[in-house]
């Protein structure tokens, strides 16, 4: 009777039905890759069939697939479920699923697997023997990712949204992109084995008992350095120790760090540095000398900072430099002269900027929304490329004084 209700959902095509039953319906949809966001579930008992032979993106029209099962009972004939692709990837919304599969499973061409939506997700089968797998998107109720056994072939590993996860256990020697955010983790390890490839590493973990310093000082070709929400975690001797390391530094985005009141002296070294954004961090009172690489510059709702230093006191390194920037860089001179977009969002102990903007010449956006800037300095107005928008931010300064510091192409 069950049977006959599912079948009658669509008499002709077992595709739109959401229980497919007859075990030549499931073949002829499974074979012939018709399957529909109409299915739910499939359950196929493979002794009725024998071999089943499939392509690698079968399930990718499936995305509302809850309940798989393959099976056989008691035959002595062959009956595998065959890939001779591979399994490349599930599809981009299995939002029920809660198990993947148990034991160890033999998908030597498994690369990609995408359950960012699998909400419901609760845990992860051994990946130990799909020794081509490149790229995981993880979401669920998991609470614990432990690789015993390193995964060699990730390189790209994504956990958005795991609220249940406190404990991160892993590592991969081809890692190269690490996402963590936002999630629960308390205990974060990477001690396991060396991540020494990876260039993109993500945390947002607010929980965080502990941040292994040591660890992420040994990824020496890091160039993307992002933590969210990081609290007391970070402060200025460990950004050191930190920018010491990793050389290769082209963003660095800080969010949450109230015990960070400065920049160690080291940040200038950082001659790859495209970007640097801080957030949130209530201490942090001055941003000091920066490499002349910065394009962006960005700080957002630091309440306490008062001081933005645009300006160098070093000797040139070369000859070249010395022609180039001549005989006053001894002194103190404007030296961002790569700087594009300079973002000084709510900060509200920031009442003036510095003097010498005039060799910013990169600079076209200037935002100093909710701060309390009260006047600016007569060298912006030779800022040829800085759009006219950034005067609707200044609700401190003068109508003169806006006057006075529209560039003059404007």
């Amino acid at each position: 009777m069950a049977f006959e209700i599912v079948r009658q959902e669509c008499m002709k095509n077992p595709e739109g039905r959401s229980r497919p039953c007859n075990p030549e319906e499931i073949c002829e949809v499974l074979e012939n890759n018709q399957g529909s966001d109409a299915i739910q579930g499939i359950s196929l008992d493979l002794s009725q069939v024998g071999d089943l032979q499939l392509s690698a993106d079968v399930f990718r029209k499936m995305p509302n697939l809850m309940f798989l099962k393959f099976y056989s009972v008691g035959v002595k004939r062959s009956c595998s479920v065959k890939l001779p692709s591979g399994l490349e990837s599930f599809s981009n919304s299995l939002s029920h699923l809660k198990i993947l599969w148990n034991g160890v499973k033999n998908f030597g061409n498994l690369r990609e697997i995408n359950l960012a939506e699998s909400k419901q997700l609760t845990a992860l089968p051994d990946f130990s023997a799909a020794q081509n797998l490149k790229h995981v998107d993880l979401c669920g109720n998991i609470k614990s990712l432990k690789s015993e056994n390193q995964l060699k072939s990730l390189a790209k590993l994504i956990v958005v949204g795991c609220y249940g996860l406190k404990e991160f256990s892993f590592s991969s020697d081809k890692i190269t992109y690490l996402d963590l955010r936002p999630t629960s983790v308390e205990i974060l390890d990477f001690s396991t084995g060396c991540m020494e490839k990876l260039q993109y590493l993500v945390l947002n973990c607010s929980r965080l008992k502990y941040l292994p310093i040591n660890d992420i000082c040994c990824m020496r070709r890091l160039q993307s350095l992002v933590l969210y929400d990081i609290g007391g975690l970070i402060d200025k001797s460990k950004l050191h120790s930190l920018f010491d390391a990793l050389l290769s530094l082209k963003v660095i985005h800080l969010d949450g760090a109230f015990k960070l009141t400065d920049l160690p002296n080291n940040t200038k070294h950082l001659s790859r540095l495209r970007c640097l954004c801080v957030s949130n961090c209530k201490s942090l009172q001055s941003l000091s000398e920066l490499p002349p690489s910065i394009e962006k510059l960005g700080a957002y709702e630091c309440s306490s900072l008062r001081t933005l230093q645009l300006t160098s006191h070093f000797e040139p390194s070369s000859l070249a430099d010395k022609k180039l920037l001549g005989p006053t860089l001894c002194y103190s001179v404007s030296y961002l002269r790569n700087l594009q977009r300079l973002t000084l969002k709510g900060c509200e102990q920031l009442y003036e900027l510095p003097e010498f903007m005039d060799s910013l010449s990169s600079l076209s956006s200037l935002d100093l929304s909710e701060s309390n800037v009260e006047s600016l300095p007569a060298s912006i107005k030779h800022l040829s490329n800085l759009k006219q928008n950034f005067l609707a931010g200044l609700k401190k300064t003068s109508f003169s004084a806006r006057i006075a510091a529209i560039p003059r192409n404007c």
